[in-house]
């Protein structure tokens, strides 16, 4: 039975590159999902109404606080776990805070708290469709 730990342990260059472009590829699917959600002020999932209000409270960007607080979690995971932190956890700590910024900049003058409620039902809808196709 091999462990989580091996799991890639013998993945070539090439393969890792793949993996962690499709890796990238699901977080800038999912991140404009949580972008949507957040512009559409609407309500959103717990963890991104932790961020939120971190940010918030703190005066920051929801996705520097993403950065932050997954940083910690990382660190957490690096003394408590063994194998668990690959290059996948690093990409993910260190990316999903800088797309859901951009995301937000990037729509941020299309869907908002100022924009008429069918249209931030729609954006919604479609973060939804995108964080949980299924």
């Amino acid at each position: 039975m091999s462990t989580f730990a091996s799991d890639t342990s013998k993945r070539s260059l090439k393969n890792w590159i793949i993996a962690l472009s499709i890796l990238l590829l699901g977080l800038i699917i999912a991140h404009l999902g949580i972008s949507l959600f957040l512009l559409s002020e609407l309500g959103t999932d717990t963890f991104t109404v932790f961020i939120q209000g971190l940010a918030r409270t703190f005066n920051l960007t929801v996705g520097t606080f993403h950065v932050i607080v997954l940083c910690i979690l990382l660190v957490i995971m690096l003394l408590t776990t063994k194998g668990y932190v690959k290059p996948g956890t690093i990409l993910c700590a260190f990316c999903g805070g800088p797309i859901i910024d951009f995301f937000t900049w990037l729509l941020g003058d299309i869907v908002n708290a100022d924009s008429i409620l069918p249209w931030r039902i729609v954006a919604m809808i479609l973060g939804y469709l995108l964080v949980c196709p299924s």
